[in-house]
């Protein structure tokens, strides 16, 4: 009967969006996860790293300094 084939059908679609609404909501408890617990943690990371990079280049400016210096009082040209 063309009823039953058609309410098959619409059955079959049911399902397939009730699946597919479930794997919305888990995605979305991961990525509000994500942005709750992973993001902060990466960002803090950043910050030390970029104090640290910042700590070296101002070790090798002033060291270079130091080293210029040391050289103009030897006579060095360069």
């Amino acid at each position: 009967c063309i009823l039953s084939r058609g309410l098959g059908d619409v059955y079959k679609r049911q399902g397939k969006f009730r699946r597919l609404a479930e794997e919305l909501v888990r995605l979305t408890r991961r990525i509000r996860i994500l942005e709750e617990r992973v993001t902060p943690e990466l960002r803090l990371d950043i910050h030390a790293m970029s104090q640290y990079l910042a700590e070296r280049e101002r070790e090798t400016y002033f060291r270079l300094k130091r080293f210029k210096s040391y050289a103009e009082r030897q006579g060095f040209k360069g």
